[in-house]
C-alpha cells in the first residue's frame, strides 16, 4: 500500500493509476487523513498476498462478532473482493 496526498496525486496521476493496475493499493490523503483509495478494478491484477490479507481480515472480523463462518460466507467475501 502506498499513501499519497491529493497534491501528489495530481502530479503523478498516470503513474499511480498504472501502479494500481499492477495490484498496488493507493490511499489518498487530505490534511493527513485518508479520504479515498485507488485499486485495480480487474481482480486478476490484485496480488494473491493482498487477497489473502483481505480475506483474513474479513474472517477475523466475522469470528469476533458473529461466531463461526460458513463456506458460503467465505465465497461471498471472495466475490466481493473481485468487484
Amino acid at each position: 500500500m502506498i499513501t499519497v496526498s491529493i497534491v501528489e496525486l495530481k502530479a503523478k496521476a498516470s503513474e499511480l493509476v498504472h501502479r494500481a493496475e499492477n495490484g498496488e493499493r493507493i490511499v489518498i490523503t487530505r490534511n493527513g487523513k485518508n479520504v479515498a483509495e485507488i485499486s485495480a478494478s480487474n481482480p486478476l491484477s490484485i496480488s494473491s498476498v493482498e487477497k489473502e490479507a483481505w480475506l483474513r481480515s474479513r474472517i477475523a472480523q466475522q469470528t469476533t462478532s458473529n461466531g463461526p463462518i460458513s463456506s458460503e460466507e467465505i465465497r461471498d467475501w471472495i466475490n466481493e473482493g473481485r468487484r
